[in-house]
């Protein structure tokens, strides 16, 4: 019969407990979560031009956790709603984890008024910086 040493049982409980924390952070990574390090900038762009936020319609843009897919214009399905400032061209997304996203932007065109929208999705396995997308948008 084997006796079990204590000092093997403690690292054969180390070895388990670091293997569950492993998985639960690949789990979280794609899943994609707040409070995180990484900002990404979003810059909506329509006819090669970006677009300015405006008094009439504020820039916008929807988050999706753990979507690499449009998941339509319901706007219930999105979990996070990130709004630019008044004359500001970028839509800052900030305290994001490693993960996958679906950005669904929603402007409007200041010249000729047309609301305007564009997607793209976003994967990432880094936990902190700051990525700079431009996603085209047109007149939906």
């Amino acid at each position: 019969m084997l006796k079990s040493h204590p000092t093997t049982l403690l690292f054969s409980l180390l070895c388990v407990l670091s293997l569950s924390s492993c998985l639960k952070d690949e789990k979280n990574c794609l899943a994609g979560r707040t409070n995180g390090g990484i900002s990404v900038v979003i810059q909506p762009v329509f006819n090669g031009q970006p677009v300015v936020s405006t008094k009439t319609f504020k820039d916008t843009v929807y988050v999706k956790f753990g979507a690499t897919k449009f998941p339509g214009y319901n706007l219930t399905k999105y979990e996070a709603k990130f709004v630019a400032p008044l004359g500001d061209k970028e839509i800052l997304i900030t305290k994001l984890n490693c993960g996958a996203y679906y950005f669904l932007v929603s402007c409007q065109d200041s010249a000729s008024g047309q609301k305007l929208t564009g997607g793209a999705s976003f994967i990432t396995d880094r936990v902190s910086g700051t990525f700079n997308i431009s996603i085209p948008v047109n007149v939906q």
